[in-house]
C-alpha cells in the first residue's frame, strides 16, 4: 500500500510502500523488485519495519513539489516543468504566503469526486522559491529558470496542491488580488480557477 495517491502525470519521488513478503532476503530486495518493475518506476531504498508501521497512517505530513516557468521548456523537462504563457512575481507571491501556516479549512481547494471526509488540513510549510536548471548534455548552455512551489501538511485534498497552485497563478495573471487567495483558504469566499497541470507535481518526501 502506497503513502499517498497520485493524479495521472503526477510525479512521485519520496513514494514509500509497505508490504508483507517471506523469503526473499532485504538487501535482495531492491534489486529485484526494480528487475521486475517497468521502466518508469524504481525502488529507491528497501528495509525492514516494525508490523506496526503503515505507509499511510503512520505518516505524520506529506511534501508535495511544483515546477513552472514562463521560458521555452527544454524536451528533456518536458515532462516535469509546465510552462505559462505569463511571468511570475516571485516576490508577490513569496509574500502572499509568507504566513500562511496553521490548520485551514481547504474546502474550496478540493476536486468534484474526493472522498475525503474533513476538509481541514495542517499547512506546516509553504514556500515559493526559484532555481536554474542546466542543460542535461552540455555544462555550459544557458539554463532555464524554474519557480517552484513547496507544501508540507499533515494531509492533502483530492488535487488540492494542483488547485492551490492553479488559484495562485490567477493572481499571476493579475485576476485576482492577494487577499482574495487567502480568504478563499480560510473559507471565506471563493473564485474561479483551473487546476495546474498535473505533470508539474511531484510527491517529493513523506515524513514519519
Amino acid at each position: 500500500m502506497s503513502a499517498g495517491r497520485t493524479d495521472t502525470g503526477v510525479h512521485a519521488f519520496g513514494q514509500v510502500v509497505h508490504f508483507k513478503a517471506e523469503g526473499i532476503p532485504v538487501e535482495n530486495l531492491k534489486r529485484a523488485l526494480n528487475h521486475r518493475l517497468p521502466e518508469d518506476i524504481r525502488v529507491r531504498e528497501a528495509e525492514i519495519e516494525l508490523d506496526t508501521f503503515h505507509s499511510i497512517y503512520s505518516a505524520k505530513s506529506r511534501e508535495y513539489r511544483y515546477l513552472w516557468t514562463h521560458e521555452d521548456v527544454p524536451l528533456w523537462t518536458g515532462d516535469f516543468v509546465v510552462k505559462v504563457p505569463f511571468e511570475t512575481s516571485l516576490a508577490n507571491l513569496e509574500q502572499v504566503v509568507s504566513d500562511v501556516k496553521g490548520v485551514y479549512d481547504c474546502v474550496h481547494f478540493r476536486s468534484a469526486g474526493s472522498t475525503d471526509s474533513g476538509t481541514k488540513r495542517d499547512i506546516k510549510k509553504i514556500a515559493i522559491s526559484s532555481q536554474v536548471l542546466t542543460h542535461l548534455y552540455n555544462k555550459e548552455a544557458d539554463g532555464i529558470l524554474v519557480n517552484q512551489l513547496t507544501i508540507e501538511a499533515n494531509g492533502f485534498l483530492y488535487r488540492m496542491v494542483r488547485n492551490i497552485m492553479g488559484a495562485l497563478f490567477e493572481i499571476c495573471k493579475g485576476r485576482q488580488s492577494d487577499r482574495s487567495f487567502i480568504e478563499m483558504l480560510e473559507a471565506k469566499t471563493s473564485y474561479r480557477y483551473t487546476p495546474a497541470p498535473a505533470k508539474g507535481l511531484c510527491l517529493f518526501k513523506v515524513n514519519y
